[in-house]
């Protein structure tokens, strides 16, 4: 199944709007020390993205979308890392684009104001 990268960008900023400000940190620190296992290094792609100068636990939500999207595009073999971080974080499994089968799934309701994120088992 092709991923719409923009989608994709959508579903993982709700998902680190969702589970809050404290708890990103350590979906950051998660993930990066998942993208070394895989051989990758976070700061490396922070500057082609257009984010200079950050440290990664200073990234936003939107940020980390960003950098999702991209190395998404660009090293598919990234994208079990942002999966393997949320589901530490989260205690479970949800379905997105980058990992199907898992019995949640994660669905944007729109209301009168923003999109919110909610998770419900399948």
């Amino acid at each position: 199944m092709a991923v719409n990268p923009d989608e994709l960008k959508e579903n993982i900023r709700a998902r680190l709007v969702w589970i809050g400000p404290m708890r990103l940190v350590e979906f950051i620190e998660r993930l990066d020390g998942y993208l070394s296992k895989a051989g990758l290094n976070l700061r490396d792609y922070l500057i082609p993205i257009g984010i200079p100068g950050k440290l990664p636990s200073q990234l936003t939500p939107y940020e980390i979308a960003h950098l999702a999207r991209f190395l998404h595009l660009n090293v598919p073999r990234a994208s079990s890392s942002f999966e393997q971080a949320f589901e530490e974080i989260t205690g479970h499994k949800t379905t997105s684009p980058l990992t199907e089968g898992s019995g949640y799934e994660l669905e944007l309701r729109r209301g009168r104001r923003a999109a919110r994120p909610h998770i419900r088992r399948v």
